[in-house]
């Protein structure tokens, strides 16, 4: 099955403990996410001030290890 990696590692932790595992390494797709505002938003800036903050000062890493059980390989 090929789904989001970080999906898969959540459920591979919890409901499929056992009967599913997750490949080491990620399948490169080149996909890429986002966050979707209204044209011309003023969250904009604001929400890409936070995740910039979070980035930097550890949170970003923390909060991927509570809910993925692993430190991410590349902080985007």
């Amino acid at each position: 099955m090929i789904h989001d990696t970080p999906e898969m590692v959540y459920f591979a932790g919890t409901v499929g403990k056992g009967a599913v595992s997750v490949l080491p390494e990620p399948i490169k797709s080149g996909d890429y996410y986002g966050i979707g505002f209204p044209k011309g938003s003023d969250l904009v800036p604001r929400v890409n001030e936070a995740l910039k903050k979070i980035k930097t000062d550890g949170r970003y890493v923390a909060i991927y290890k509570k809910w993925f059980g692993t430190e991410p390989t590349a902080i985007p």
